[in-house]
């Protein structure tokens, strides 16, 4: 109903297509009296190919900023964020000059990726956290540069893309 405004449509026209959308099976109803979701992961492949943000990097970016500024710290959150901040480095290096929290979240995740056997998704948190070091990464006199954070990232990187035979990256 609120977001019914959002898109000009009325809150009977919304209700109406919500009420279309789950008799015909499209959604189904969620946790909560106020949650839906789709019945197959291939409505959502088709909502998101039809959607009008063409810009999906903002968008993750965006939802990272929120995500990290109100969920950080909830632990059922660390995979989706750290999976929004990968989506979105790019605007994260340019538009955000202390980067520590965002690569606390990846670090994080890329410990819980290992110890759930998930390496590959272990090894893009660990790349996209070097990526989003400083320029200037080993001086420790520079604004968020951190020494044992940048050395042990790399040691735990290179280890990680040695077991995953990515022995360019791992040296």
């Amino acid at each position: 109903p609120q977001r019914a405004k959002f898109f000009k449509i009325s809150e009977s026209d919304a209700i109406d297509g919500l009420q279309s959308l789950l008799t015909s099976y499209i959604l189904v109803p969620g946790e909560t009296d106020d949650e839906y979701r789709f019945s197959h992961s291939r409505y959502l492949r088709a909502a998101n190919a039809m959607r009008e943000c063409h810009n999906t990097t903002k968008m993750h970016f965006i939802i990272a900023q929120t995500m990290l500024k109100y969920l950080s710290q909830c632990r059922y959150n660390l995979y989706p964020l750290a999976r929004h901040i990968c989506l979105s480095a790019e605007i994260v290096k340019q538009r955000v000059s202390e980067r520590h929290k965002h690569r606390d979240v990846l670090w994080r995740g890329a410990q819980r990726a290992v110890d759930s056997a998930a390496k590959p998704t272990a090894l893009w948190y660990y790349k996209v956290c070097i990526d989003l070091l400083q320029d200037d990464r080993w001086n420790k006199e520079a604004t968020d540069v951190y020494y044992e954070e940048t050395l042990q990232l790399h040691l735990q990187a290179a280890e990680l893309a040695h077991l995953q035979g990515e022995t360019e990256l791992a040296e």
